[in-house]
Parts: C-alpha cells; sequence; structure tokens
C-alpha cells in the first residue's frame, strides 16, 4: 500500500509527498515504519508511523497537506 499527497512548503509552495518505509531497530529487532517524504527527498515532518493508514490518518488532519491518495 502507498500513499501520496500534496505537501505545502512555506518556501517552495506546493510539491508532491508519499509516505516512504524505512528501517530500523526496536529493542533489538529489525521493523519498519514510515514517513511522509517529499519528492526532493527531505521529510515533510518528524512523525514516525507504524502503519501507512496511521500516516494517511494523521495528515488528514494537518492543513499543509491536500489531495492525500491512497492505493
Amino acid at each position: 500500500m502507498s500513499a501520496t499527497a500534496m505537501f505545502n512548503d512555506i518556501w517552495a509552495g506546493l510539491v508532491p509527498a508519499v509516505v516512504k518505509p524505512f528501517r530500523t531497530k526496536r529493542n533489538g529487532q529489525i521493523v519498519t515504519r514510515y514517513r511522509w517524504q517529499r519528492a526532493d527527498g527531505m521529510h515533510c515532518c518528524g512523525a514516525v508511523f507504524t502503519t501507512v493508514e496511521a500516516a494517511v490518518a494523521a495528515k488528514r488532519r494537518d492543513a499543509r497537506f491536500s489531495a492525500i491518495e491512497v492505493a
């Protein structure tokens, strides 16, 4: 599952953003977490989510994000 949106950056204006997975260690185990990332590779926010659904639900309430689509 993936999600896309338009992120309203204060300097760059509207830029595309996607939910990207990354691997990290938690309590000695390797796990997959997700975060929103702009098309140029910069992070949109510092929040880290356990699922794509949680990332989408959180950003539906964020005024900086619009046109959120889940595929």
